[in-house]
């Protein structure tokens, strides 16, 4: 778990800064992603840690980044956190082998303790 990193994909800049703050105040690693295509063509499959994800981004969605995650060879464990609570997306999330879907707003403590077994997930 040393070197993993935690990458944070998430298209609105404010969202994104404050969360990169908070995860590097708990003493983790953070690489930083607009797009899921920008991390798709940035980071490479043999990568360790999880990745952090709206499930509503511009261009491809948290879902069609897991399914082409999957077909890069990826291990990482993925969470979607989103404002989206409803049944179905959820249930599409676990279908593509989503880690975990934490529904906003979420206890920061929980995003964490959530991260901590993701990393710990496939060592």
């Amino acid at each position: 778990m040393a070197h993993s990193t935690i990458f944070v994909i998430e298209d609105d800049a404010v969202q994104r800064k404050a969360l990169t703050l908070f995860l590097e105040g708990e003493g983790l690693t953070v690489r930083t992603f607009a797009t899921a295509r920008d991390f798709l063509e940035s980071v490479e499959p043999s990568a360790t840690g999880c990745v952090i994800s709206d499930l509503r981004l511009s261009e491809l969605s948290a879902i069609d980044l897991m399914r082409e995650m999957t077909a890069k060879g990826f291990q990482m464990p993925v969470i979607i956190c989103t404002g989206d609570s409803s049944p179905k997306a959820a249930e599409e999330m676990a279908v593509q082998g989503c880690y975990h879907f934490l529904i906003k707003p979420f206890e920061p403590a929980k995003l964490i303790r959530t991260i901590l077994a993701a990393l710990n997930y496939r060592l």
